[in-house]
């Protein structure tokens, strides 16, 4: 069977759950009558944020609460936001909630609540993007810079900023860093050689190709390849390796506003049936409560899991997980779509 035919027998599946929930919402909510322009969808998942903010009714941001014990969030008088021009290689993080003690380069200390989003660190110096709860607006940090963290999930303070989040699964360690880099070099010489036999192709179709070839060696093909020698994966691994993954099953299971039990155990049984290795399950559950994705991380997630055969392979955990309570809510529904979407578009 072809990939090809997988894939529309995948987007076919999908698209049938979606018609058939449809039907079993007898009575509509009355807040999710959206204007005409916000019911067409655009190619993939790119209105996906606005579909959701919509069908909550305009719900507000995700803002978690102040560390007990802290004094009011001190700013500088003014920090500069990060631009959507930025052109640095960012790479996705799990999302996790924190308290950050910080001194900018100006040396001018702040104390604010931030939402981990993505991380950078191919030139020298580990920076990490994040959504600041107290600008309303992201920022991007250097992690030499950070002074105290506090994981808002658990409260666990540390004042050894870079090995917190190492330990974290949020940045990669220095032997990953270095790994990567190698790995990055010899891409480079592939796509050279790529480039000799394609000469004529235009650049952005030689970019296309060197991702491709990069993209069989991530850390998630890593993982899965030792699955036949049995080990036990820690934490760290999983949510390094799984996070666009955990970024959409988590939006799914937290779509009416909490996650229970049955859909944590959902989630790390999609774990374990993709790697095919045990792993300590209390840990992971642990560290599977860091991860509060935003709905914006949703156009991220499924850009990660482009490929076909990992689409249809999260797409029925995301039909176990809306149908573990019975009902499904606007926001279950327009993550479905989404991914229905990313389906369609897939290579």
């Amino acid at each position: 069977m072809s990939w090809s035919t997988i894939v529309w027998i995948g987007a076919a599946a999908i698209a049938v759950w979606f018609v058939a929930s449809l039907f079993r919402r007898k009575t509509p909510s009355p807040h999710i009558e959206r204007p005409a322009a916000a019911r067409g969808r655009t190619s993939g998942a790119a209105s996906v944020e606005r579909a959701i903010h919509e069908a909550a009714g305009g719900a507000q941001r995700f803002r978690p609460p102040w560390p007990t014990g802290r004094a009011a969030a001190r700013l500088p008088p003014e920090d500069q936001e990060t631009s959507s021009a930025d052109t640095r290689e960012w790479r996705l993080a799990p999302t996790m909630a924190l308290h950050l003690e910080y001194v900018d380069v100006a040396g001018s200390p702040s104390e604010r609540r931030i939402t981990l989003r993505k991380y950078c660190d191919d030139y020298g110096v580990v920076l990490v993007r994040a959504w600041c709860h107290e600008r309303e607006a992201w920022r991007s940090f250097r992690v030499d810079r950070m002074q105290v963290l506090t994981d808002l999930s658990t409260g666990e303070v540390r004042t050894d900023c870079e090995a917190a989040l190492i330990e974290w699964g949020a940045i990669r360690s220095p032997q990953e860093r270095d790994v990567a880099g190698a790995e990055r070099r010899r891409v480079a010489e592939e796509a050279m050689m790529i480039a000799d036999r394609v000469a004529r192709m235009e650049a952005r179709a030689i970019e296309r190709e060197a991702e491709r070839v990069a993209g069989m060696r991530t850390q998630r093909a890593a993982l899965l390849a030792r699955r036949k020698a049995g080990p036990v994966a820690s934490a760290r691994e999983l949510l390094g390796a799984f996070a666009p993954d955990l970024e959409v099953l988590v939006l799914v299971a937290r779509a009416d506003g909490r996650r229970t039990k049955t859909e944590t155990a959902a989630i790390l049984d999609y774990l374990s049936g993709m790697l095919g290795a045990a792993f300590d399950r209390a840990e992971a559950t642990k560290a599977l409560g860091r991860v509060t994705p935003e709905p914006d991380a949703l156009d991220d997630a499924l850009a990660e899991l482009r490929d076909a055969g990992a689409l249809i392979a999260i797409a029925g955990a995301v039909v176990t997980l809306i149908e573990a309570d019975g009902k499904t809510t606007p926001e279950e529904t327009a993550i479905a779509t989404a991914l229905h979407s990313a389906l369609a578009a897939a290579p």
